[in-house]
């Protein structure tokens, strides 16, 4: 009885992250998640600020936009955007993932970026679609929390 108890649990904890979409990992011949998807998928209302999330460590294959005003090489990161829009004031109110970018490909995947800036102008939107790694950050403010989600890249491709 004891070893079914704990199979249960473990099976529980395997299914954890909320919905079948999460089969989109990277070794999945799924469509890649757009930013919402990913949010939905995950279900980051449901995690409190010192929760971790159930699917940290899973890779997804993600979509959004970047400019090369958002890219900071030097950081080893670059911000993530759910829509492209040229008007500040939609920028601040749509979804934005902070993508770290992993050590061993970071060299290759700033480039990829810089070079695909060549011919425009730096603060052109350019759909990418990222092959990274899913980890959970708590955002702090003056008296509150919330839980919100990261990427590691390992791979980028320039879309459009």
């Amino acid at each position: 009885m004891r070893k079914l108890f704990y199979l249960l649990v473990v099976l529980v904890f395997l299914s954890s992250c909320e919905k079948e979409e999460l089969e989109n990992w990277l070794d999945s011949k799924n469509s890649p998640y757009t930013i919402p998807e990913l949010y939905d998928a995950i279900g980051l209302s449901q995690y409190g600020c010192t929760d971790t999330l159930a699917c940290e460590g899973k890779y997804a294959i993600v979509t959004g936009y970047i400019t090369k005003t958002n890219v900071f090489p030097n950081e080893s990161r670059f911000l993530l955007f759910s829509e492209k829009d040229d008007h500040i004031s939609v920028v601040f109110n749509q979804m934005v993932v902070n993508v770290k970018v992993n050590d061993n490909n970071s060299t290759r995947i700033f480039s990829i970026i810089e070079n695909s800036y060549s011919d425009f102008p730096d603060d052109t939107w350019r759909k990418v679609q990222i092959k990274a790694e899913i980890y959970g950050w708590t955002i702090y403010g003056n008296g509150w929390c919330e839980k919100s989600v990261g990427l590691i890249g390992h791979d980028i491709d320039i879309l459009e």
